[in-house]
């Protein structure tokens, strides 16, 4: 598995479960078929960047999000006020 590959499963992973939402629900909102969601999150499938913007889109967050290295590790973690 590639390190970028790595990085999208593991975001993929963690901001799914940080919304409470299982593959199947992720599925049903994103468009696509459960499979898919497991597959990306085992790392067999790289993701095509419109792939990333409806995951995004169906996560509520920014598409860059899914590619950013430290995104899992501050998935359940609120945004800063200002």
């Amino acid at each position: 598995m590639t390190p970028l590959r790595k990085i999208i499963a593991r975001n993929l992973r963690t901001l799914r479960r940080a919304r409470g939402l299982g593959q199947v629900e992720l599925a049903v909102i994103a468009g696509v078929d459960r499979s898919y969601i497991s597959d990306i999150e085992q790392g067999k499938y790289g993701v095509s960047i419109d792939k990333i913007d409806t995951l995004a889109a169906a996560l509520g967050v920014a598409p860059w999000e899914m590619l950013h290295p430290h995104t899992a590790s501050n998935a359940g973690k609120a945004a800063p006020e200002n």
